[in-house]
């Protein structure tokens, strides 16, 4: 298993997933192997093995056996204004998001980020492209109300001149001109957002891009806008 890595406001953890693998763990049940495997009608003498199979009624329990202390260990180390995120695909969102509403309380939870991992051509009924992060926090009500990026804080500086620039140039000619001798002198302030290099009367935009699929230069497209702009 991945280390738990605990920072002072914030705890990142990225569990097993839990998949089609053998998945045996050394915890303290509270019901033995032999008292279980005679509730569901096998014998120690039979050929069950301790194994985690989907097939294995166990195959949920062990896992939240495991992660269940774990959590409880990641809460006490949060500060009362830190958060958690906890990386997991779809065998098990739904049991942790439950084992997290217990551990944390429902009313600390911040919310679910939905992130696309791949992109297969998957001739089967619903391919599964996504996987998920779970957001609990220690105390909502001592969260910060805004989680604020640096990219926030350029597309604001960004919207803010071109508003400011529009308001004083009447010709497109001199509003490009002043703001290009804006974008000069700022640009070192202005990456991941540092393409958006032209301006109308419409804002601040960039030029065009070619779009393709992530990695291994996958598919490439035409992209028929002349412009992107920032909203």
């Amino acid at each position: 298993m991945p280390p738990i890595v605990i920072e002072s406001s914030a705890s990142i953890i990225d569990p097993p997933y839990n998949k089609d693998k053998d998945f045996v763990y050394s915890d303290v049940w509270k019901e033995d192997k032999e008292t279980y495997w005679e509730h569901i009608g096998v014998t120690s003498e039979g050929v069950k093995v301790d194994t985690n199979t989907k097939a294995d009624g166990r195959f949920h329990s062990n896992w939240l056996n495991m992660l269940y202390p774990r959590l409880l260990l990641s809460r006490q180390l949060l500060r009362t204004d830190g958060a958690i995120f906890i990386s997991i695909d779809d065998n098990e969102i739904h049991h942790l998001r439950k084992l997290c509403d217990e551990v944390f309380g429902e009313e600390n939870k911040v919310g679910t980020i939905v992130w696309k991992n791949a992109t297969d051509n998957n001739p089967s009924n619903i391919a599964d492209e996504h996987e998920y992060v779970l957001v609990y926090c220690r105390d909502k009500t001592r969260l910060a109300a805004v989680w604020n990026t640096q990219l926030s804080d350029v597309k604001d500086a960004l919207v803010k001149k071109g508003e400011e620039l529009i308001a004083e140039r009447t010709d497109l000619a001199g509003l490009q001109a002043a703001y290009t001798l804006w974008y000069r002198e700022n640009k070192q302030f202005l990456w991941p957002l540092d393409r958006y290099k032209y301006i109308d009367k419409g804002g601040v935009y960039t030029g065009s891009q070619s779009v393709h699929n992530p990695g291994k230069e996958g598919y490439r497209y035409d992209v028929p806008l002349a412009k992107e702009r920032i909203l």
